[in-house]
């Protein structure tokens, strides 16, 4: 799941320049494969049922989307069972961080730079 606001435990959030905070790594898998945002976004929009879905998946993307290569599992004390969508999760978290940087380069604009007052 995505943790949005909330701290991921053991990290700190910072806000860095795009090139770094989009090629940053932001999952690793059970296969030694790991994936950017950059990558993430990129190959759901372009490969996965954004514009088509392409028959010819990257193998580590198909791992991840199709197979739980990241391993994650849910567990309601009884049974347990794979979760399921870990790159739409990751997703949501990335449009949360976007959405995030953007509200708050908004609200350092001096309110005579915005002709509508507060977006």
């Amino acid at each position: 799941y995505a943790f949005l606001s909330r701290k991921v435990p053991g990290q700190h959030n910072k806000f860095v320049f795009f090139p770094e905070w989009w090629n940053k790594i932001v999952l690793k898998d059970n296969n030694q494969n790991s994936f950017s945002r950059r990558e993430l976004i990129l190959a759901l929009s372009n490969k996965d049922g954004g514009a088509h879905v392409d028959p010819n998946l990257d193998s580590a993307y198909a791992d991840l989307t199709r197979n739980n290569s990241v391993g994650i599992v849910f567990s309601d004390g009884q049974t347990y069972q794979a979760v399921k969508d870990v790159e739409l999760h990751t997703v949501r978290q990335i449009a949360y961080e976007v959405i995030i940087s953007i509200e708050r380069q908004l609200n350092k604009m001096p309110n005579n730079e915005n002709a509508h007052g507060k977006i």
